[in-house]
Parts: structure tokens; sequence; C-alpha cells
């Protein structure tokens, strides 16, 4: 009997060992597969670790620069027509002083020169303190048609004398007969010197009016 209870313990003992064999080898396998699950789950998270990138900041769209506006344009003004009053009197009020063609040539910017103003402006004979005086020149002959036969006539005659005395236009406004005398008083007149009319004591522009007689037969 003995020999076969130590056959059955030697079956026991090879079949205990067995078993703690198989269950050590299957705790081994059951622990090297968590490790190799931890590992790829540890290598997953330093492979996303070191695939992320931080985001970036958005880009700023250069903003584009102000543009300059550029300052308007002046408008070239017209020059004032200047009054052409020098061979027109028609319609002259009494006292008003008027400017003549060139009244406003030298002026600029508005800056008037007071006595070239003066000198330029022409006057009224009821705006000046004296009167221009042309008595002191000849009288103008008449056509040698007029004296060989006897012919009389009166001429009236307007002058424009300036500040210097000098006659500087002259026309007829009525003639008798009519155009006998008119170019003889008219070469005549143009040559004559006269004390010039005065406003304030300067020499200032006038046209008159002045009548001329002849008496022949």
């Amino acid at each position: 009997m003995r020999p076969r209870a130590t056959t059955l313990r030697a079956h026991l003992a090879g079949a205990l060992m067995m078993v703690a064999g198989v269950s050590v080898l299957a705790f081994l396998l059951v622990h090297l597969n968590a490790r190799q699950h931890r590992a790829k789950e540890t290598n997953k998270v330093l492979d996303a670790l070191l695939a992320f990138e931080p985001a970036k900041p958005p880009r700023r769209r250069p903003q584009p620069a102000p543009k300059r506006k550029s300052p308007p344009k002046a408008t070239p003004r017209s020059a004032a027509p200047r009054p052409n009053l020098g061979a027109d009197l028609s319609g002259l009020g009494a006292g008003v002083a008027l400017f003549d063609s060139g009244a406003l040539q030298g002026l600029s910017d508005g800056m008037v020169d007071a006595q070239k103003l003066a000198k330029d402006m022409v006057m009224t004979e009821d705006a000046v303190d004296v009167l221009p005086d042309c008595s002191r020149n000849p009288m103008p002959r008449p056509p040698p048609r007029a004296a060989q036969k006897g012919i009389s006539g009166e001429i009236e005659l307007r002058m424009l004398v300036d500040g210097q005395g000098a006659v500087q236009n002259a026309k007829v406004t009525k003639s008798t007969p009519p155009g006998f005398f008119d170019d003889a008083v008219l070469d005549a007149v143009r040559s004559w010197r006269c004390k010039p009319a005065t406003y304030q004591g300067q020499g200032v522009k006038l046209w008159i009016t002045l009548p001329i007689r002849f008496k022949l037969g």
C-alpha cells in the first residue's frame, strides 16, 4: 500500500506544481500585457504631446493707409471788366466821381494807392473844387473855305483834361453848320495846355463842355 500512496502523492504534487506554474505563467502574461498596454498608452500620450502645436494667433490684416484728401482747387476768379468811360459820358450824374479805362491798372490785391487813384479818377464838374481853365490857348483858326465865304458857325466841344492840364480826348457834340468846323477845332485843341481841375489841392481829370464860335463876314 505504501508505494501506491507515494505514487499518488507524487502525482498530486506534480499536479499542484503544474497548476502553480500555469498560474504564475498566466500572471506573468497578464502583467506583461498590462505593461505593454500602459506603454502603448504612454506612447500615445507622448505622440500627442509631441504632435501638439500651440494655436497661432490670427494674422492681422494690414489696414490701408488713410487717403490724404487733396486740398480743393481754387477756382480762378475772372477779372472784373474795367469800365470804359473815357469815350462815353452819357448819363453821368452831377458830383459822381468815375474811373476811366486805366483807373484800375497797377492795383493788386485790393491795395489802392491813393495818389494814383486820384490821378486816374475822372470827376464831374460839380465834384471838383476848381474847374479847369483853357482860356489862355489860341482860338482855333477857321478853315480857309469858311474865311473866303464868310461862313460863321458854332461848335460844342467835349474835352477830357487830365491832372497836368493836357487834353487827352476831345469830340464834337454839336456843330453848326454840321461838320464844317469839326476838323479844324479838333486839330487845334489837341495841343492845348490848360490849368487842370483840382480836388483837395490835387490835379484831377475832368470832362468839360466848351463852346467855340466863329463869326465871319
